[in-house]
């Protein structure tokens, strides 16, 4: 009996095993399939599709433009600081043995976890979360910094309030921004990573808004 259960459990694992490998494959082949492009100009503003918030971008970042086909809503953007040699299906093409564009990148997702601070999400992406010396929405940022071999992630975070939203609701969003550098570029591409992140505001989505704020930008080209 325990021979047989062993051998129905070895049978389902590799049945996800393989199940796993088909889609990594399905993945690749959509890559190669899709249409080379160079990667393109940022305009001078982002915000997503459905939160109050958006991002004054600074000068000279580029990006990968998405597949016509291509379905989904806008939550999330990579930026490069230097533009990769060219796109394909949205990401940048890495020759083999060449290192990574330095890039910024920018997610706001719904507050799932109800947290009230920062600092409570950023507990939930690393284990010792840490000042990052850079603002965020008028005040200093609390994140992450995680290094792997010569790779260095510096992620900061901060919630978002929809506009019209009761005083005492918690925050509908929470907007992540990431830097991914190198060791050796790290001291000069935070300074971008800080225009960045002080380039973050609150807006308003609503034909009235209320709160002072102002009407957030139209959805970009992304």
């Amino acid at each position: 009996m325990t021979r047989a259960l062993l051998a129905v459990a070895l049978l389902i694992a590799s049945a996800f095993h393989g199940n796993g490998h088909a889609r990594r494959l399905d993945d690749e082949l959509e890559l190669r399939r899709a249409q080379v492009t160079g990667p393109r100009a940022a305009g001078r503003q982002w915000a997503p599709m459905d939160f109050d918030v958006a991002i004054m971008l600074p000068n000279g970042l580029t990006y990968c433009p998405l597949p016509d086909d291509r379905n989904g809503m806008d939550r999330a953007q990579t930026f490069f600081i230097a533009p990769p040699l060219e796109c394909r299906g949205g990401r940048p093409v890495i020759q083999a043995g060449a290192r990574s564009s330095p890039s910024l990148h920018v997610e706001v997702w719904p507050n799932h976890f109800d947290d009230k601070r920062a600092r409570e999400f950023a507990a939930r992406r690393c284990s010792r979360p840490q000042p990052i010396p850079v603002t965020l929405l008028g005040h200093a940022a609390i994140g992450c910094r995680i290094e792997r071999s010569d790779t260095v992630l510096i992620s900061v975070f901060d919630l978002v309030t929809i506009d019209r939203q009761p005083s005492d609701a918690l925050p509908a969003g929470i907007i992540t921004l990431t830097l991914r550098t190198s060791a050796s570029q790290v001291s000069a591409d935070l300074k971008v990573f800080g225009a960045f992140t002080s380039g973050v505001y609150l807006c308003s989505r609503s034909a009235t808004p209320v709160n002072h704020r102002s009407r957030c930008p139209a959805d970009g080209p992304w």
